[in-house]
């Protein structure tokens, strides 16, 4: 691909002294490729091939390096490159938000808000806090960003969107769109989220929560425009009730409120063609609730679930990528009888690392991201892709645990936790329930109802029990295939409903 790039600009720049042309490599360094740029970057400018073949770089073209470490970089190219370090704290973060809000008219209204609340947030988390994932401090700012687009738009941008009347309302969204872009991703195992909880009611006020519960308890309506409680909304939303029928017990979909929050930001940012990273442990319905939305979704959009696993390579993923896509205009691709397509990426975290410390199907995926093209790996002619949305789910616990940063600060970030015991409760209870209804003998106020809640709450107390006993024992993630997820406890409640 490289030779074939700068063959071209050999060829074109024939007779060409003024235009200037930059091949452009942009990603980790590894000395499989890096050496055989060796003899173009020496003061002949002549690229050796294997085959022996020699191409002229011409004066007007010049090769440009973008990485983030030269840990496999060898002394020879070293010495042949001139260098230039850029930190975290050159530019900041601050001309990124004033850049993106400048474009979306909110400048006047988001700067302010961002003086007052973002820098404060932003520490607490990095220093006090624990992630999921590691994030960076750009990570967050761009949680940030895309929390603040999808809850304060002008109203002239989208007709579904609440219109901010005055400053006090535009806080109280901003107040949200903070709490979730940087307490959403805390740790719930640690009781991160309960600091999180006790410093945001002690340090601001420019909300008011009521005493019972966390601010992660409460959702700001998008038609009251006032706090409730997330299982409030559950109460109201026709999911709330389980599929009815006879399908398997697993394959049936209970909305809780760790749910209804999920589902509320990931509507909002697949409206917005914003990519969605889901992350969470084994078991607790990433890729189920990913498909139920998916199911979910207009005629007009459509999706394609690829599956990650350790052989993955980008060659083969870019074959899967290409069998929904077709051409539509010159090098321009897009979906095939639909006007949008989604990528269902699940457990992009299970794919092979190489000697180098890379993951070829994730950077072929950034490629995309960052420059909107990938290149046809027979004529090696860039296709640009146009309509195409991704959706991701990660498992931390499993493969390389995680992906490279330069991925992931393409996504909005949302954590699926581990339910709460209620919730628990609430979903096995809705199952066996609706498992009885369907063939006729309701458990309502009878003495096979109050049978079946000991049998729940038992079966949650081993399953605890077992939890504790096992991490006492081993150090994660080694104990996870040991123990028992809600996926197995569903085929449990399954058997029992036979």
């Amino acid at each position: 691909l490289a030779s074939s790039i700068i063959r071209s600009f050999a060829e074109t720049a024939v007779g060409n002294t003024t235009e200037i042309n930059w091949v452009v490599f942009d990603g980790d360094l590894d000395t499989g490729w890096i050496e055989t740029l060796n003899s173009a970057m020496d003061e002949n400018r002549v690229l050796t091939l294997a085959s022996n073949d020699r191409i002229q770089l011409p004066p007007t073209t010049t090769l440009l390096f973008e990485v983030c470490h030269l840990q496999y970089a060898t002394p020879a190219t070293v010495s042949r490159v001139g260098m230039l370090h850029i930190s975290k704290s050159d530019a900041g973060w601050f001309p990124y938000l004033q850049s993106l809000f400048d474009k979306r008219q909110l400048s006047s209204t988001i700067i302010p808000l961002i003086d007052k609340y973002a820098q404060k947030c932003l520490d607490w988390t990095l220093n006090e806090g624990q992630t999921v994932i590691p994030l960076t401090e750009f990570q967050l700012i761009h949680q940030l960003c895309c929390y603040v687009s999808i809850l304060l738009r002008p109203s002239q941008v989208s007709e579904t969107q609440p219109e901010v009347h005055n400053e006090r309302e535009a806080e109280h969204w901003f107040i949200f769109a903070c709490i979730w872009a940087f307490g959403g991703m805390l740790s719930t195992d640690d009781k991160y989220r309960a600091r999180f909880d006790r410093w945001w009611r002690s340090e601001w006020k420019g909300l008011k929560f009521p005493e019972a519960g966390t601010v992660f308890d409460y959702c700001l309506s998008p038609e009251t425009r006032k706090l409730e409680r997330w299982s409030e909304r559950v109460k109201r939303m026709k999911e709330g009730q389980v599929q009815s029928g006879m399908s398997p017990i697993s394959s049936r979909y209970v909305l809780t409120p760790e749910m209804c929050v999920s589902q509320f930001f990931f509507d909002k940012f697949l409206d917005e063609m914003q990519p969605i990273l889901m992350v969470g442990p084994s078991g607790v319905g990433k890729s189920y609730f990913v498909q139920h939305r998916m199911q979910n979704l207009p005629e007009s959009c459509g999706y394609q679930n690829i599956s990650f696993n350790y052989q993955t390579t980008a060659r083969n993923l870019q074959q899967i990528l290409e069998r929904k896509v077709e051409r539509k205009m010159g090098r321009r691709w897009g979906p095939v009888r639909t006007k949008r397509l989604v990528w269902v990426l699940d457990d992009i975290s299970s794919c092979k690392v190489d000697e180098y410390g890379t993951q070829s199907s994730i950077e072929l995926l950034r490629q995309q991201l960052d420059c909107g093209f990938l290149y046809e790996r027979c004529r090696w002619q860039a296709i640009h892709f146009s309509d195409i949305h991704m959706v991701a789910t990660l498992n931390p616990t499993i493969g390389s645990y995680l992906v490279s940063n330069r991925f992931m600060r393409h996504f909005a970030t949302m954590q699926v936790p581990v339910p709460s015991r209620e919730s628990c409760f609430y979903i096995y209870s809705k199952l066996l329930s609706d498992a009885f209804n369907s063939r006729g003998s309701s458990t309502s106020g009878t003495s096979t109802q109050r049978l079946q809640d000991k049998l729940i709450e038992a079966t949650l107390d081993i399953h605890d029990k077992m939890k504790s006993v096992l991490q006492k024992s081993y150090q994660p993630p080694s104990y996870g295939p040991c123990l028992i997820t809600m996926r197995q406890l569903c085929e449990v409640f399954e058997g029992v409903a036979l």
